[in-house]
């Protein structure tokens, strides 16, 4: 079995997205981050054919870069 874990992409600045009041469970990737996530997500389709299970934590962040 080969494991592959990635961190999620550049997300909101926590302490401005905490003026929001809402949860930091809510804080989304910022829109260079859903970029920097596609191109890496390029990459790595080139090195992982399958992928057999895709587990990722309920933030929003990690969901989106999932």
């Amino acid at each position: 079995m080969k494991l592959l874990v990635i961190r999620h992409g550049a997300a909101m600045d926590q302490e401005k997205f905490a003026e929001s009041g809402e949860s930091d469970d809510l804080r989304p990737l910022t829109p260079d981050g859903k970029r920097e996530m596609k191109k890496i997500a390029k990459g790595i389709r080139k090195l992982v054919k399958k992928i057999d299970v895709l587990a990722t934590s309920p933030l929003v962040r990690a969901r989106q870069t999932a």
